[in-house]
């Protein structure tokens, strides 16, 4: 979907029962983040919760999962939202989701959910493409947003086995294993957990 579209789209829309709106073209211009040069994706902004100014919601228009929408989170744990812009909207429109989708420890209405075969393809590119980021930040981004695609038993699977090449974003994924009560979460635990006390005597 083209930017002009989704502006023609979310313009007509009246969020009377939302608290958010648009964020005009010419502002969202601004909003690019510079530490993300030369990126491995890119996103635009286009809406707003007014209760999370700082954490715009976008639509990846380069990379990994081309078309789906993300929350840019300012503590960089950023979270997908939907798979378009269109499930986005008819999202707000007939079932409008409660204030806490919106912060990433709390269960999206769309996502996290058992993968759909385009879900599963999304997550392995955005996985994929973790250690091609020049910026470990920007790594950092496309593992919170695989993460936040997948439920437990998912993560455990992809995650929990091997350790993650980014060192600083270990510990949020030894947090998550943490949470997860399954014989194979407790060895992750445990893995992670010694890399931590390897790294730290070192």
């Amino acid at each position: 979907m083209e930017l002009l579209e989704i502006y023609a789209i979310g313009d007509a829309i009246k969020f009377d029962s939302f608290p958010g709106q648009m964020i005009e073209f010419e502002e969202s211009k601004g909003l690019d983040r510079a530490a993300f040069e030369p990126s491995v994706y890119d996103s635009w902004a286009f809406f707003m919760h007014n209760d999370f100014q700082s954490d715009e919601i976008a639509v990846i228009v380069h990379g990994p999962a081309t078309g789906y929408v993300m929350q840019r989170k300012h503590d960089g744990m950023d979270k997908m939202l939907a798979p378009s812009v269109a499930e986005f909207f008819e999202g707000l429109v007939s079932n409008t989701p409660s204030r806490d989708v919106f912060d990433y420890e709390d269960v999206g209405w769309i996502y996290p959910r058992a993968l759909t075969d385009e879900d599963r393809s999304v997550v392995d590119a955005l996985l994929a493409a973790v250690t091609e980021a020049e910026d470990p930040y920007e790594g950092e981004s496309l593992a919170a947003l695989a993460m936040s695609i997948m439920l437990d038993d998912e993560f455990v699977a992809r995650l929990g086995g091997t350790l993650f090449p980014i060192p600083n974003f270990r510990a949020i994924i030894w947090g998550r294993l943490q949470k997860i009560d399954s014989d194979a979460a407790r060895a992750g635990v445990a893995m992670y957990k010694a890399d931590y006390e390897a790294r730290s005597r070192g």
